[in-house]
């Protein structure tokens, strides 16, 4: 589910080259190129995609599973779908290239999409956050996959909330050093992880576990060929302290970070004419209450809401 708007296309053209700290080095590639930034251990990572009792959380490298596709190699096999047919399919092989020219995400003929991943860290270590800055600067859209390592009883037990610090350190790093360029988090995460500078994200896709194939998934909303429709099942905490998860009227005491029911699409919704069946809820045995709502779809793309 999404939990803060990717930046439109309209928004992203609006930088030209070389002006302020971390415009260095960063063209505006309209017509031209287009670059996009995988970063974290999340990116290249099929096991993060999923849980506790999978083969994943036996130890299996992500290289010795014959299943499934990590976000970085998703993006490139749905780009290169893209170029080459206006309605991608699902079955079609990965590509291996690491550029493609596509239609389907730009809508621009000639523009060419490339697709580079740097690690950076891992969940518990710093690797290269200086190779992720680096790489940033030519970028005009970065890719962060946070989260945890898959854990089954007993070792997924942690002492805090937070997301670990190599983590923070890498978003950290990328947005002191460039400060307009869009960053995208997506967590891969079994519980809501606190988010500390991360929320500052331009776009959060919230993943949870997705699979195997939920590399696909998270790319096809990236690049805008499917439409987000999810909503918080529970109160994504800000603070440590914050465990009131479910909806409750005491809970408005404490602000979350996002409400219970928050959720986003590529289109907005309008509701109307809300009414319900009494005043007051009747105290019997039989308590209900009907309420009814006009709902629609105010945008300019289909959804599900």
């Amino acid at each position: 589910m999404m939990l803060v708007p990717l930046p439109s296309e309209d928004e992203s053209d609006e930088e030209e080259s070389d002006q302020g700290s971390g415009g260095e080095g960063r063209a505006k590639r309209e017509g031209e190129v287009r670059r996009i930034l995988v970063v974290g251990p999340g990116g290249k990572n099929v096991s993060m995609q999923c849980g506790a009792m999978t083969l994943h959380d036996a130890g299996a490298p992500s290289l010795d599973i014959p299943f499934g596709s990590s976000v970085y190699d998703a993006l490139l096999e749905l780009l290169s779908e893209l170029s080459s047919s206006s309605s991608p399919s699902s079955s079609s092989s990965p590509s291996r290239s690491s550029s493609s020219s596509s239609r389907g995400w730009e809508k621009r003929e000639g523009v060419e999409v490339m697709v580079q991943y740097v690690q950076g860290v891992s969940v518990e270590e710093v690797i290269d956050i200086e190779g992720a800055v680096e790489a940033a600067r030519e970028a005009d859209v970065v890719v962060v996959c946070v989260g945890e390592e898959p854990s089954g009883p007993g070792s997924g037990e942690v002492d805090s909330l937070s997301l670990s610090s190599p983590q923070i350190a890498l978003y950290d790093a990328l947005r002191s050093s460039s400060p307009s360029l869009p960053i995208v988090s997506v967590l891969f995460q079994a519980r809501p992880r606190l988010l500390h500078s991360l929320a500052s994200s331009d776009a959060i896709l919230l993943a949870f576990l997705p699979g195997p194939q939920g590399g696909r998934a998270v790319a096809e909303v990236l690049l805008g060929v499917t439409n987000p429709s999810g909503k918080l099942p529970y109160r994504y905490p800000q603070y440590e302290n914050d465990q009131l998860p479910y909806y409750d009227p005491s809970s408005d005491l404490i602000a979350p970070l996002y409400p219970f029911g928050h959720g986003l699409s590529f289109t907005s919704f309008c509701y109307l004419s809300l009414s319900l069946s009494s005043p007051s809820l009747p105290i019997s045995f039989d308590l209900s209450l009907s309420v009814s709502v006009s709902l629609s779809n105010c945008g300019s793309r289909d959804g599900a809401e």
